[in-house]
């Protein structure tokens, strides 16, 4: 069972409100509904009903609540007493994060590291894949989220998810009349794109190139705030992770759809750089928290894509309760 989703729900069921609930938690509304509805699912049961006056327990979820309170309780005392010899080591951590991703991802695990690791001096730098790969392997950066990017051999690197890309426009232009494009399609189809080497440029070419076709864009802008400005007056196109336009989305001025033959992905990888001497304990202790934050941004639907990164290969407690689940 997942702790944080068993914090989720006695939250809710304190605030009786999912929107004070999720504010509280720092997330989103719809992500806090669908962690609760995931564990009435591992139940088997409904734990909350509708009132007047917001959301009231069942009797199931009473009955929930009351045994979870004080053994919850004791378990998070547990993992913080037993974190705690980590958290006297000083040290210094370096972590690099594309915008779009620092955006959605980086103030979480942030505010984690600074509550559990309060000795360690953090440093967040935001740029591109490429110049992430590159200070990796300069070692003017510790560690990176990189998308698309492969760094050097000598970086040590694992891919964490697999983002789906999508055709991205004003809701209302032509494209966006079929519930789906093809590569080949995007041959005629007016573009915005990143100029050069681009995590997301670099996968599209891969595409054309794979289908037989060039992809010239008719214009080139590295500001993904800038291109999502321009798209949405409806005249051009783009190609974006889900994730980078989520909130364009919902207030209605962007819309995207899949692209198809090939499905258009982008790997998103965790890197390290070489012969980074630190302390053990707070290295699992770093990766622990990046790992949990990840795994929760994508189950809880906050980042769409698909988790395949392989637990096995990590010490940590968390990853063998995944594995072994």
């Amino acid at each position: 069972m997942n702790l944080r989703r068993l914090r989720y729900f006695l939250g809710t069921a304190a605030e009786g409100s999912i929107s004070r609930a999720a504010q509280s938690y720092g997330i989103a509304q719809p992500a806090l509904t669908r962690q609760i509805q995931l564990l009435e699912a591992d139940i088997g049961a409904q734990l909350f009903e509708r009132s007047p006056r917001g959301l009231r327990l069942t009797d199931t979820g009473q009955f929930l609540k009351d045994a979870l309170e004080l053994p919850l309780s004791e378990i998070e005392t547990a993992l913080r007493s037993a974190r705690s010899y980590s958290t006297q080591i000083k040290a210094s951590l370096t972590i690099g994060m594309p915008p779009s991703i620092s955006e959605l991802f980086g103030q979480r695990v942030i505010a984690r590291l600074r509550a559990e690791l309060p000795n360690i001096a953090l440093r967040i730098v935001e740029a591109d894949s490429s110049k992430l790969a590159l200070d990796l392997s300069r070692r003017l950066i510790d560690t990176a989220v990189l998308v698309s990017i492969i760094p050097e051999q000598r970086v040590s690197r694992a891919q964490v998810l697999t983002e789906p890309l999508m055709l991205v426009g004003a809701p209302n232009s032509q494209p966006f009349a079929k519930s789906e494009v093809t590569v080949q399609d995007l041959e005629n189809t007016p573009l915005i794109l990143p100029s050069g080497p681009s995590g997301l440029r670099i996968n599209l070419e891969r595409a054309a190139e794979a289908a037989g076709i060039k992809i010239a864009p008719v214009m080139e802008v590295d500001s993904i705030e800038l291109t999502k400005r321009l798209v949405a007056e409806g005249a051009v196109c783009t190609i974006l992770p889900e994730r980078a336009y989520r909130s364009e989305a919902e207030r209605g001025e962007l819309t995207g759809i899949p692209v198809i033959e090939p499905r258009l992905t982008q790997p998103v990888l965790w890197a390290v750089k070489p012969d980074w001497r630190l302390p053990r304990a707070v290295y699992n202790a770093v990766e622990r928290v990046v790992i949990e934050e990840w795994y929760e941004a994508v189950t809880s639907g906050a980042w769409p894509a698909e988790w395949v990164f392989d637990f096995s290969i990590l010490s940590i407690p968390f990853a063998k309760a995944i594995v072994k689940g």
